[in-house]
């Protein structure tokens, strides 16, 4: 199994004397455990400008924290592309010959890192920089897909393009499927060696460097593309504990009869719930006792984690129909906006779970929409 940097490493692409702009953080190491600096710099490459995304170049920032311009030792400006700018400027471009981007991705349409792949690609082409993919798996594999595609009027930088919320491509195939959308020519993808769309992160024999503060584990990814969409509720996603996004709660949950009332409901979607206590220590519900369900998954490859979360939102709406919320998202530009739609692309989904649809047929609204997707990536796919 090797990663496109692996081959950057062995010196099977081609950067010598090359001006390049790096967009990487924590993750963007080699099977070896070898960083992307020392890796181009010992190829003979030029690093001219790095570029960051949401965390920072170190990982360390919290969600949704703006990020401004930091600093590595001995090498060149570090541009924030999580605050000010959301993609690199003209100015910040100039002289490139490459714009390489090498970052873990999770999988999930929400999870900015593909936002600012995407973003950069775009200022990339406007200025003439030949854009480079260095390919990483997706760690919850390439064939699953699941949730709305993403409406045009909720493109937003946490839903950067018309996709399903699990989509099912690597950083790579994304870029390529963009490109191919948008009439782009002027770039590569270094393709990964041994991988196949079959496989989950745990059967590549790579490290597990952790993507963001709150995505401690594969069980955490796998979960992520259903869990999120409580982050537009007022449920806590066990963010501020050390199992994010495997647990949701709240002060008002009684979490024995939850668990009781989701045990047999959720035994089709291969997940098994047990009550839980717990304690944020940062985030919603800061230093308050929440009580709600964890989520134990029985098959990591049939999962489907947004047909989980759908089940228990409408569940917790019939149930604590006067606790529940929906809450609001602040986007780039200070509009306020639902956040929950935000994260489903679809303003229908609120609507039809509010109207107290059966979960099946709200499930079911996305499945056609899905099986075009499908059809859409059938000649972009990069793996088999």
């Amino acid at each position: 199994m090797k990663v496109g940097l692996d081959l950057v490493e062995e010196g099977k692409i081609e950067v010598r004397n090359k001006d390049v702009g790096l967009i990487v953080n924590h993750t963007s190491f080699s099977s070896n455990l070898n960083y992307i600096f020392e890796i181009f710099e010992k190829n003979g490459a030029k690093i001219k400008a790095i570029f960051s995304p949401e965390h920072g170049v170190y990982g360390s920032q919290r969600e949704g924290e703006k990020v401004e311009n930091q600093k590595l030792e001995n090498k060149a400006p570090v541009y924030s592309l999580y605050g000010k700018n959301l993609k690199p400027t003209k100015e910040m471009l100039e002289g490139l010959d490459l714009l390489v981007y090498d970052i873990q991705d999770v999988g999930a349409r929400f999870y900015t890192y593909i936002s600012t792949m995407l973003y950069s690609f775009h200022s990339a082409n406007e200025n003439g920089v030949k854009f480079l993919v260095l390919d990483r798996p997706n760690p919850i594999g390439g064939n699953l897909v699941e949730g709305p595609i993403l409406k045009d009027e909720l493109r937003s930088f946490v839903g950067a393009y018309n996709v399903p919320i699990r989509y099912a491509l690597t950083p790579g195939e994304l870029a390529t499927l963009y490109a191919k959308e948008n009439g782009i020519d002027n770039f590569e993808v270094v393709k990964l060696e041994g991988w196949k769309r079959s496989m989950l992160f745990d059967e590549t024999d790579l490290p597990w460097i952790f993507p963001s503060p709150n995505m401690p584990s594969l069980t955490s990814a796998l979960l992520y593309p259903g869990l999120c969409l409580f982050e537009g509720t007022n449920l806590s996603v066990g963010r501020g504990t050390a199992k994010p996004f495997e647990m949701i709660g709240a002060p008002w949950i009684d979490e024995q009869n939850l668990a009781k009332k989701l045990r047999e409901y959720l035994k089709q979607e291969q997940v098994g719930v047990v009550p839980i206590r717990f304690i944020p220590h940062s985030s919603k519900y800061k230093d308050e006792l929440c009580k709600g369900v964890y989520f134990v998954i029985r098959d990591k490859k049939k999962l489907k984690s947004v047909s989980v979360a759908i089940k228990v939102i409408c569940e917790l709406i019939q149930t604590y129909e006067k606790n529940f919320e929906w809450e609001e998202y602040t986007l780039e530009d200070g509009k306020r906006i639902d956040h929950f739609s935000l994260l489903s692309g679809d303003n229908k989904i609120r609507k039809l779970i509010e109207s107290k649809e059966k979960p099946e047929e709200i499930i079911a609204a996305w499945n056609e929409e899905d099986k075009a997707y499908l059809k859409r990536i059938e000649k972009i796919k990069l793996y088999e």
